[in-house]
C-alpha cells in the first residue's frame, strides 16, 4: 500500500513506541486516513500473531474490515450480533463490536492470548466501562488507540488506558499540507433561540432534550432553514440536529421553503435500508442536505461534502470536531476548495460554545478565540486558519502593550464612561445583574467598574461596547490606553495599534506630537 508521508511517520512512531510501552495512542484528524494507518500496523503485527480491532458502531466495523482487506490482503472476520468468527480457525484480523465482547459469554470464546495486538478505533471512547472487561481479558496483548479527538468533555483522561502518545498530526498542519481543505465559518444568529435555560449535563454539554425543546419552536426552525438555503448555494451539506424530532422537523421546513425535496433526515432510528437509501441519494446528488441526529459524527465518509451546518450547539470539542470533520476531506474530482461551517447560535453568544478556531488550535485561550471572531468580521472571506494566525498576533501585541501600560501606569485609571462617550458617569440605582457583569468582563472592562456599576450604567456600557464592535472599532482596553494620552478612542484596531506602537517607542511617557495632528486621533477639543 502507498502511505502518505505523515501516515508512514505514524506507523513507524507507533511500532517504535510499542517496544517501550504496552499501550499507546495515535491522534490524527478526521479525513487523514486513520484506518489505513492502523491497517498498516496490523500488517506488521501479524508476523507475531493475530489482531483484534474494537469499534463501537456497525458502520465502523464494516469500514475497518473492508479497508484492512483491500490495503493489506489480510483475512478479516466480524464479531458482532449474528456475525461470528470461527474460533477454531481465527482469521488474521477480528473486527469486533465493543458491545458484543462486553458480554462475558461472547468474550470467553477467545483465549486471553488469542491476539498479540488490540486496536481501538475512535479511542476517545476507550474510558467507557464497556471496554474495561475486554481489555482486561486480553491483557497480554499490546494496545493501540486511534482517535481524532483525544479530549473528553467529561474529564475522563485517556491516560487511564494509554501509557503514551506515539504520534500527533494536527488539523492545522493537515490543512497546511493540503490533505484537508481550509475551513470558512459563518455564524447565524437565531433571534428566537434562547439557550440560557437549557440544562447542562454532568458531562459538561447541553442536554439533548433541552435543546430539542427550544429548537422545535417554529420560529427557530425557520431561522435555521432560511439562512441555510441562502448560504449553501450548491454545496452538498450535512446538517446536525440534537434529536430525531428536530432533524425530521428541520428537513420538512427546508423542503417546504425550497419547494422541493432537497433535504432528507436520517437517524439511528431509521431502518438500515432507509439510512442506506438516504446516504446513497446524498452521495449521488439527488439530495443536497442530509439532516441527521448523532449518526454521521463517526465513520461516515463523503468527501464532496462542502458545508457542515451545526444546529446542535455544543460545548464539547470532541463532538464539534467530529461534526466538522465530515466536511474537511479533499475532493479534487468535484472541484471542492474549502469547507463552509454554518454555526447556528442564539441571539446571545455563549462563549463556551465550540468554534472552528477552537478545533484548529486546541491550546488557544478564550481571548484568542474571541479575537478570531473580530478578525473574521473585518475579513469575511478569510479562512478560519488564516484568521486564527492573525488573531494570535493581534492578541500577543495587545498583551505586550497592556503589560507595558500596566507597568508604567499602575495607579492611573480612566473613567469608562468617558472612554466610551457615555453621558452618565454616576448616580444611584439597582446594581448590575450578574449576566451584565459577566458580559462586561468579557469585553475586558475592569472588574471593579463592572461590579460597582448600576443596572442602568451597565446597560449603557454594554450598548456602547456592542456599538463599537459593530462599527469595527478597536477593543475597549486599547480605547482606554488611547484615552489616557488624550487621543480619540473610537478608531479602528489597525489605527489603535499604530498609535500604541508609537507610544511604546516613547517608553509610555508621552504620545508623539504627530499623533495629535493625525485626523484619525485628534479629539474635537
Amino acid at each position: 500500500m502507498k502511505l502518505r508521508p505523515y501516515q508512514d511517520e505514524a506507523v513507524r512512531a507507533t511500532l517504535a513506541a510499542l517496544f517501550d510501552v504496552r499501550s499507546t495512542l495515535i491522534v490524527m484528524p478526521t479525513g487523514t486516513g486513520k484506518t489505513l494507518v492502523f491497517a498498516s500496523i496490523a500488517q506488521v503485527a501479524r508476523r507475531r500473531g493475530r489482531i483484534l480491532v474494537l469499534a463501537h458502531r456497525e458502520e465502523l466495523l464494516d469500514q475497518a474490515a473492508d479497508k484492512i482487506r483491500q490495503a493489506t490482503g489480510l483475512t478479516c472476520g466480524i464479531e458482532q450480533g449474528e456475525r461470528r468468527v470461527d474460533t477454531a480457525d481465527i482469521p488474521d484480523v477480528v473486527v469486533a463490536s465493543v458491545q458484543s465482547l462486553a458480554r462475558e459469554s461472547r468474550r470467553s470464546r477467545f483465549a486471553p492470548d488469542a491476539f498479540v495486538l488490540v486496536i481501538i478505533d475512535e479511542a476517545h471512547h476507550a474510558t467507557a466501562k464497556s471496554y474495561a472487561a475486554t481489555l482486561d481479558h486480553f491483557g497480554r496483548a499490546k494496545l493501540v488507540g486511534v482517535t481524532a479527538t483525544p479530549d473528553r468533555l467529561d474529564g475522563r483522561a485517556l491516560r487511564r488506558v494509554f501509557e503514551s502518545v506515539a504520534y500527533v498530526y494536527e488539523i492545522r498542519q493537515a490543512i497546511a499540507d493540503r490533505w484537508l481543505v481550509p475551513i470558512r465559518q459563518k455564524i447565524v444568529r437565531c433571534e428566537s433561540l434562547d439557550l440560557s435555560q437549557v440544562r447542562t449535563l454532568r458531562s459538561g454539554d447541553y442536554a439533548d432534550d433541552g435543546l430539542a425543546e427550544v429548537m422545535l419552536d417554529e420560529a427557530v426552525l425557520h431561522e435555521v432553514a432560511g439562512p441555510l438555503l441562502d448560504l449553501i448555494d450548491a454545496r452538498p451539506t450535512i446538517l446536525f440536529a440534537p434529536t430525531v424530532a428536530v432533524a425530521t422537523a428541520l428537513a420538512d421546513v427546508v423542503n417546504t421553503r425550497a419547494g422541493s425535496t432537497r433535504a432528507v433526515a436520517v437517524s439511528g432510528r431509521s431502518s438500515g435500508e432507509d439510512r442506506a437509501g438516504a446516504i446513497r441519494a446524498f452521495a449521488a446528488g439527488e439530495r443536497q442536505v442530509l439532516v441527521n441526529c448523532a449518526l454521521l459524527t463517526e465513520g461516515f465518509d463523503a468527501p464532496p461534502t462542502a458545508c457542515v451546518a451545526v444546529a446542535r450547539p455544543t460545548k464539547s470539542r470532541a463532538l464539534y470536531a467530529q461534526m466538522i470533520g465530515r466536511g474537511t476531506r479533499i475532493s479534487p474530482e468535484t472541484g471542492k476548495t474549502d469547507l463552509l461551517v454554518l454555526d447556528f447560535t442564539g441571539r446571545c453568544v455563549d462563549h463556551t460554545l465550540m468554534t472552528p478556531a477552537a478545533i484548529l488550535d486546541g491550546d488557544a485561550d478564550d481571548e484568542t478565540i474571541e479575537q478570531v471572531g473580530q478578525v473574521l468580521a473585518r475579513n469575511p472571506d478569510m479562512s478560519v486558519d488564516e484568521a486564527l494566525t492573525l488573531a494570535e498576533a493581534e492578541v500577543a501585541a495587545m498583551r505586550r502593550i497592556s503589560a507595558l501600560g500596566q507597568a508604567r501606569y499602575r495607579t492611573c485609571d480612566v473613567d469608562p464612561f468617558t472612554v466610551l462617550g457615555i453621558p452618565i458617569g454616576g448616580g444611584r440605582g439597582m446594581p448590575a445583574t450578574q449576566p451584565q457583569i459577566d458580559a462586561l468582563l468579557r469585553f475586558r472592562v475592569d472588574e471593579r467598574t463592572a461590579r460597582s456599576a448600576t443596572l442602568r450604567q451597565a446597560q449603557a456600557l454594554l450598548d456602547a461596547l456592542v456599538r463599537r464592535a459593530r462599527l469595527k472599532h478597536c477593543t475597549y482596553p486599547m480605547a482606554r490606553q488611547l484615552s489616557r494620552f488624550g487621543l480619540r478612542s473610537d478608531v479602528s484596531f489597525a489605527d489603535a495599534g499604530r498609535a500604541m506602537e508609537a507610544i511604546a517607542a516613547e517608553k509610555w511617557k508621552r504620545a508623539p506630537a504627530w499623533l495629535f495632528d493625525d485626523p484619525a486621533f485628534r479629539t474635537e477639543d
